[in-house]
């Protein structure tokens, strides 16, 4: 997904997801109303509580007045909007909320077509060159009248490596059920720096390239990062909301 600032999100797809391997990453899903333990705030690299807006966090939505993204395959340019935000129902007060329709980027056809459904950007969240590799992200979310259609939710991260933007999916950590109940579930996983964790998204129309360049964008070239919900068909679409909460990373212990 090479979509800086300018505009355009350059996402790789189209592989099955039986090729993605599911690898040992911690989850905690928690009854509703039941946090994770709270974390140490002078410890924390991030943190975004959602009960004043929805800060800088954006979704990726159809968007036809310029600056925009590529035009995709069905003749729709790709733009940032805010998220939805509600100020009441979160897990502790406000949270964000991403709804369908979403815009359809095809820029990786040779991972998976997907819908950009939350995201922020290192520099505007004040984490501009933070050390990741190995951090734990915390998040809370919840589903409301999701309609998957074979569809997963990944944590991405994009960044410079090897010289381009390279862009890496958390494949070994696929939310899915979480989203399917309409109750909060509390998630954490790592960003461990060992790529068959992860699925490189490719870069121009080529899978190859990616290798030894996870290591770099996790430890300090990352650019933007968020979560995508992979393998979109285009008669097919996901419908429904995607909430999120709490949004926290931690670094490595």
């Amino acid at each position: 997904m090479r979509r800086m600032r300018d505009g355009v999100l350059k996402h790789k797809w189209a592989r099955s997801f039986l090729t993605l391997g599911i690898l040992g990453v911690s989850v905690s899903m928690a009854a509703e109303g039941v946090n994770n333990p709270p974390a140490t705030t002078n410890r924390l690299i991030y943190e975004q509580s959602f009960d004043s807006g929805p800060a800088t966090w954006q979704v990726g939505r159809a968007k036809a007045e310029p600056p925009h993204w590529h035009n995709n395959f069905l003749g729709e340019h790709g733009g940032a909007y805010p998220l939805g935000w509600e100020k009441t129902g979160g897990r502790s007060g406000g949270y964000v909320f991403s709804q369908s329709p979403w815009w359809l980027d095809d820029n990786h056809p040779m991972f998976m077509w997907l819908h950009l459904i939350a995201f922020a950007y290192s520099d505007q969240v004040k984490i501009t060159g933070r050390e990741l590799r190995n951090a734990t992200v915390r998040v809370s979310v919840r589903g409301r009248n999701v309609v998957l259609n074979g569809t997963r939710l990944f944590f991405w991260i994009q960044g410079q490596g090897g010289g381009n933007m390279r862009n890496w999916a958390l494949t070994s950590r696929p939310i899915a059920a979480e989203l399917l109940d309409g109750a909060w579930h509390d998630l954490s996983f790592s960003l461990s720096n060992d790529e068959h964790r992860w699925t490189f998204m490719g870069y121009g129309q080529s899978l190859e390239g990616g290798s030894n360049t996870l290591d770099q964008v996790l430890g300090s070239t990352h650019v933007d990062w968020g979560f995508l919900l992979c393998g979109v068909q285009a008669t097919n679409l996901p419908t429904g909301r995607i909430d999120l909460d709490q949004v926290e990373i931690l670094p490595k212990d």
